[in-house]
């Protein structure tokens, strides 16, 4: 397995599902694996990857999954709104 692969193999270690599309719900959630993730990116209907890696981590690391959009975890509140109720998002940190 390359680095990269194995990169994102661990960082899927740490992938959960928000299927209710509240942020604060995360708790509730089910998991996903990184097999199931991949299954699931590129199709209509696949989920919002977001990646909630503090912004230091985030802009000093090559390790990034493709098609992920980074969002600040300090300042949800200003994002969450963007998502809809019932949006399938996979957030993940790593």
């Amino acid at each position: 397995m390359n680095t990269l692969a194995a990169r994102v193999a661990a960082a899927a270690v740490f992938v959960f599902v928000i299927l209710s599309g509240a942020v604060s719900g995360a708790h509730d959630s089910p998991l996903v694996t990184k097999e199931e993730l991949k299954a699931e990116m590129g199709r209509p209907g696949a989920p919002t990857v977001i990646d909630v890696r503090l912004p230091g981590e985030w802009q000093n690391t090559q390790w990034k999954i493709a098609g992920a959009v980074w969002r600040d975890p300090t300042k949800v509140s200003q994002w969450k709104d963007q998502y809809s109720p019932g949006d399938n998002l996979v957030l993940y940190c790593a």
